[in-house]
């Protein structure tokens, strides 16, 4: 006589592999885009003394977000019309709605050993101490416009 035996926990041990399969599917398939902060378009201008401030990065960082260090900091690097947008994730993906304070940098350009002066020297480049701010609305904005007074 020849019995045969199915496992008796098959239902169980099927409905468990389905289920990491889903699990691993949704974790490829989501990706990290699903665990980020949704961003809408942010652009502007950043002039000194009324003139185009080329070559400038732009760093956004969240208010009352500060003490974390893992926090994203959109930010962007101004043309030779003073222009720029916000990058967060990926180039000119823009950043998430809410209020920041905003540091301007300038560095020296060291490009074929040039230098030039630092028209800002450090004055706006700490969000925390620059004075400047600016909040993201729900619809994005083209008006994140900075004009800068010079430091002699």
């Amino acid at each position: 006589m020849m019995i045969s035996r199915k496992p008796a926990h098959f239902g169980w041990n099927a409905s468990l592999l389905a289920l990491i399969l889903v699990a691993m599917r949704c974790l490829i398939g989501c990706g990290e885009d699903s665990l980020r902060m949704p961003r809408v378009p942010v652009s502007g201008r950043v002039t000194i003394d009324g003139q185009p401030l080329a070559e400038a990065t732009v760093v956004f960082l969240k208010k009352g977000g500060l003490a974390d260090p893992n926090a994203d900091a959109p930010r962007g690097v101004t043309d030779q019309d003073g222009r720029y947008q916000l990058s967060t994730y990926a180039e000119n993906d823009g950043a998430p709605q809410g209020e920041y304070l905003v540091g301007i940098i300038t560095a020296p350009n060291t490009e074929g050993l040039v230098k030039r002066d630092d028209p800002l020297k450090g004055r706006y480049a700490n969000p925390e101490t620059s004075g400047l701010t600016f909040t993201v609305p729900a619809e994005g904005s083209d008006q994140a416009n900075f004009d800068l007074q010079a430091v002699k």
